[in-house]
């Protein structure tokens, strides 16, 4: 069973500017399970602000975080639950953008970039009291590049670059 929650607000702070919040949350349920997941939370904050800088070009920025907890019970034994654990997760997102339109209804470019960064910590019991698992990082950085020519109403052309860097 799975009880979710959502709201979101949108405003416009003035003619050229643009936000956005959003909070959305749920809760996960596996009562009838006695071996694996057991329960699970989710929570997630966003924000995001789009700027006109010109009747051409706009800047926009957003932020996001998850956080994400889980539980399991598992058996060696595959019978009664013997073990458990917990997972604890948390992602943080965070980029800007720009787009470009030097021809109107012809041409727009644009350039996109964002930063990604994880943290995983995974807890186990059990009646042996083994050591826990080493904490997990993650971190991502993309950069995204593109450009759109409109050769007709229906057809477009399209160019991009896309470069990530990643690590575990």
């Amino acid at each position: 069973t799975r009880d979710r929650a959502q709201l979101r607000a949108n405003v416009t702070a003035t003619e050229t500017i643009s936000i956005g919040f959003q909070v959305d949350t749920s809760k996960d349920d596996y009562s009838g399970s006695t071996i694996g997941l057991t329960s699970g939370k989710e929570l997630n904050l966003s924000g995001d602000v789009t700027m006109m800088l010109s009747d051409q070009t706009s800047l926009h920025l957003f932020a996001n975080r998850q956080e994400i907890k889980s539980e399991q019970s598992g058996s060696q034994t595959y019978s009664t639950p013997d073990w458990s654990g917990e997972n604890k997760d948390t992602i943080n997102v965070f980029g800007v953008g720009v787009k470009h339109v030097p021809i109107k209804d012809k041409l727009e470019v644009g350039a996109d970039y964002t930063v990604t960064r994880s943290k995983g910590a995974i807890s186990v019991n059990t009646a042996a009291n083994e050591p826990a698992f080493p904490d997990l990082s993650t971190s991502r950085d993309t950069l995204k590049l593109y450009a759109t020519y409109r050769l007709q109403d229906n057809l477009s052309l399209r160019a991009g670059y896309w470069y990530e860097r990643y690590d575990s």
